[in-house]
């Protein structure tokens, strides 16, 4: 939080303690600015979920740098880089002399990992390599006014930081923007320098990059990331404008309820692709994962959100609605830094901006078929479905539909082609099964001092606090959400209807409440095909597209991870005989029977437990359940019969 004028006291929001949520939700976005890694050292539960997630040794470098830093009166760290040289034998001898110290005041009590001390070693003494380099051949001659030998300090720094692949392109452009400035401010110039050495070195300590970080909280979000609502982006484009979209998914996600979110800052520089896991994934390799994989080895996770890949793929030059000039207003001088609303002014450069990703390549179309067809994922599609579909089917998918331009209405509309798309899956479900983990929303939001913005942050925020609340089979469709946002482009009930059908669209609009006023809601969770499989066909098919339901899909990823759960619980305490493990799936079932989670007259008809033994000292359960049948359409006929009303209820 940020110090309150003239106090000494900075505010810092209390840890929460660590808890289960019902639907724990991922996001990935980009938090452009400073990272305060001191603040998440300070949040046990959140480095208690980390550990648990397989990131105990992103952890422990968390740890041992933020304890640096409290060493020896405080800055322990940025007292040894401003000295005139760092040798890495005495650098160890002093880091082991310092935690010692903390551990006789008793403020640290771990053991002295020595693999670490050396890595970390390593790293500061790169730091400071590159930092003497920085000020020498860059800070120095810019604030001298003299000119700079480009060629040459990037022939240092790229020789200095040859294990980083990544690191020639960032250190070209971090060379070409600061000296093509007419004028350069210090301060500046030494906290870019900062952020780019926490990037290529430090990048999931002091950077918290590629790191799932759980949070409970928008003030926790805000405290480590206290410059990502306001400082500009790589990517910029006249509509969806230069800022981060991650900061507001966020606020909206807690605004409406929501209970848990882990968050994965995704490096800028790496566009798209830093979305994406590698080609090679494993899950078990921790190290090596990227973006969307870190999110796929947290096992509570049931909801997926990306919202500043969606910013990535709006158009650079994607033109707002015209606005209407109005007559007699007088001329006004704004600051060179307050930014506007006309087309190209404020973005400079904006026509270098790169072009988005197609959509079904982003998507990971043409779909993969079902899986008793035999998959091989070594040739299926690279984009988001051939993860989800693969390794964690349980997950589920928020994604707003991206826009283009219309000559006809002059304005923004969503993209004809991704819709002719996606109808054209929905009229053949068999062969685009995998788009059941998509839950696509329309349109995008925007409102007063907000530019345009995505609302996965309100619907997966609402969908943690129903699934508290009543359970994860229960839909979010027609409830209040908490925002002053407006949907854009606007879309009428015509329009709503249409894709509600086709393809399976969720639109937000504004309801009338019972009150009178007007309250942001979702029409309905629709998916473009039904979230059963194709094997599960029922005999009327006009039922099974009943079943194009978020919530039921919703609810089949819950009883996935819950199962899961319970499995690996019994595999290493059970007997094959024992009979509980069957009177634990029985009394689990009839609970969700009773809830209202599977349809029947009884329990018996909701839900069916086989147990075999397929080989000698295995026990297998075949489970058969019937979702409840989400209601769509409920048809109310009153009649009047000699002064006598009554009344009719079919549909349902």
């Amino acid at each position: 939080m940020e110090w309150f004028a003239g106090a000494r006291v900075a505010l810092t929001p209390r840890p929460s303690e660590r808890r289960v949520a019902a639907l724990e939700v991922a996001m990935l976005g980009h938090a452009p600015g400073r990272a305060r890694f001191q603040r998440l050292a300070a949040m046990p539960a959140a480095l208690d979920d980390m550990r648990a997630a397989g990131f105990g040794r992103a952890v422990d470098e968390i740890l041992l740098l933020a304890q640096l830093e409290t060493a020896a009166g405080g800055n322990l760290t940025a007292r040894w880089l401003r000295g005139t040289a760092i040798d890495k034998d005495g650098l160890l001898a002093n880091m082991t002399v310092a935690l010692h110290q903390l551990r006789t005041e008793r403020l640290h009590s771990e053991a002295l990992d020595y693999a670490l001390l050396d890595t970390v070693a390593d790293k500061l003494v790169l730091t400071k390599t590159l930092d003497d380099v920085l000020q020498a051949e860059l800070l120095g001659p810019l604030l001298n006014r003299e000119a700079v030998d480009s060629a040459g300090l990037l022939a240092q720094l790229q020789a200095a930081l040859s294990a980083v692949p990544a690191g020639n392109d960032l250190l070209s452009e971090f060379v070409a923007a600061w000296t093509a400035m007419p004028s350069v401010d210090p301060a500046a110039l030494a906290q870019a320098a900062d952020l780019l050495l926490d990037r290529l070195i430090w990048s999931r300590s002091r950077g918290l990059f590629q790191l799932p970080l759980p949070l409970q909280s928008g003030a926790e979000f805000r405290d480590l990331f206290p410059d990502a609502a306001s400082a500009a982006t790589r990517y910029r484009s006249v509509l969806a404008g230069a800022t981060a979209w991650l900061p507001q998914a966020v606020t909206d996600f807690f605004a409406n309820g929501g209970d848990k979110l882990w968050v994965i800052r995704i490096p800028e520089d790496q566009g798209q692709d830093g979305f994406l896991p590698l080609p090679d994934t494993e899950l078990f390799d921790t190290e090596r994962l990227r973006g969307l994989a870190l999110a796929l080895v947290v096992q509570g996770v049931g909801v997926l959100a990306m919202p500043d890949l969606e910013r990535l793929q709006v158009p650079p030059r994607l033109p707002d609605i015209p606005g209407q000039r109005l007559d007699g207003i007088a001329p006004e001088f704004l600051p060179c830094t307050q930014q506007s609303n006309t087309l190209g002014g404020p973005y400079p450069a904006i026509e270098q901006m790169p072009a988005p990703r197609a959509f079904n390549q982003l998507i990971g179309l043409p779909l993969l078929t079902a899986a008793a067809d035999g998959i091989d994922m070594n040739q299926a599609p690279t984009g988001v479905l051939r993860w989800l579909f693969s390794l964690r089917p349980d997950i589920q998918c928020l994604w707003t539909l991206p826009l283009n331009y219309s000559g006809e209405l002059d304005s923004p509309v969503l993209d004809p082609a991704v819709l002719t798309e996606l109808a054209a899956y929905q009229a053949q479900p068999g062969s685009g099964q995998a788009l059941r983990h998509m839950q696509f929303l329309a349109p995008y939001l925007r409102g007063p001092g907000v530019g345009l913005s995505s609302p996965v942050g309100l619907i997966a925020g609402r969908q943690s606090a129903v699934a508290r609340r009543d359970g994860p089979w229960r839909s979010v469709a027609a409830q209040p959400l908490q925002s002053e946002l407006l949907p854009y482009p606007y879309l009428n009930q015509a329009q709503t209807l249409q894709l509600r059908e086709t393809p399976g669209i969720g639109v937000l609009r504004y309801r009338r409440a019972a009150g009178g006023a007007s309250q942001l809601a979702l029409d309905d969770e629709r998916l473009v095909v039904p979230a059963l499989l194709a094997i599960d066909h029922p005999l009327d098919k006009q039922r099974y597209d009943g079943f194009r339901s978020a919530e039921v899909m919703r609810f089949l990823g819950f009883l996935r991870r819950q199962l899961q759960a319970l499995g690996e619980q019994l595999i290493f305490n059970v007997d094959v005989r024992d009979p509980r493990p069957r009177l634990v799936l029985e009394q689990f079932f009839r609970r969700l029977y009773l809830q209202g989670a599977l349809r029947g007259g009884s329990a018996e008809q909701a839900f069916s437990i086989k147990q075999s033994a397929p080989q000698e000292g295995a026990i297998a359960f075949e489970i058969m359940v019937a979702p409840a049948f989400p209601v769509d359409r409920v048809f109310l006929t009153f009649t009047n019969l000699d002064g006598e009303w009554r009344s009719e209820v079919t549909g349902g």
